[in-house]
């Protein structure tokens, strides 16, 4: 096969994925549905570890499949948040400086707590790879062991207020 050839191949399989994964976006949207109805959490640790272990043998997959979940869980997030079910879940949590962001924009600033045992919430390399996925700026990062201090830069803009809102509810209910 020469190159064109090959690029045309993935091309086909790129349109196949995209199939599956708006089917497992639909699935998703179920699931957010059902969740919001019984007042369930997103986050289910045991059933994504149950999940994982079905693919360990296959590293290159897992990560795949791992990624998958992640946006999953953060589509289900922005159900919740367009349904008014986030705020009031966690914003006693915040600061009022953190408060105010989500009304006018600024500096956010969020302190989390890495697990590393994976076994009750996100790991470090998890926390980062939910940041890195926004489009929210990053100010500053500090971890030791196994906290962590982001400040973010969120924007007045509303879809950048309700990015960092769902992104903060995610990191909180998902963190130690």
């Amino acid at each position: 096969m020469n190159l064109n050839e090959v690029r045309e191949k993935i091309n086909v399989i790129d349109s196949s994925m995209k199939e599956l994964f708006d089917e497992r976006m639909d699935c998703s949207k179920e699931v957010a549905r059902v969740k919001m109805a019984t007042d369930d959490e997103v986050f289910k640790p045991d059933r994504e570890k149950v999940i994982c272990e079905r693919f360990s043998e296959d590293l290159r997959y897992l990560v795949f499949v791992k990624k998958i979940m992640q946006i999953s869980r953060k589509y289900q997030y922005k159900i919740f948040a367009d349904n008014n079910i986030l705020k009031d879940k966690f914003i006693n949590k915040l600061s009022e400086d953190n408060k105010k962001v989500f009304e006018e924009g600024g500096e956010l600033i969020l302190n989390l707590k890495g697990d590393v045992t994976c076994e009750n919430g996100l790991s470090v390399k998890d926390i980062m790879s939910l940041v890195a996925d926004t489009s929210l700026n990053i100010i500053s990062l500090n971890l030791n062991e196994n906290e962590m201090v982001i400040k973010l830069f969120v924007s007045e803009e509303e879809t950048s207020r309700n990015e960092a809102l769902i992104l903060t509810y995610m990191l909180y209910m998902e963190t130690l």
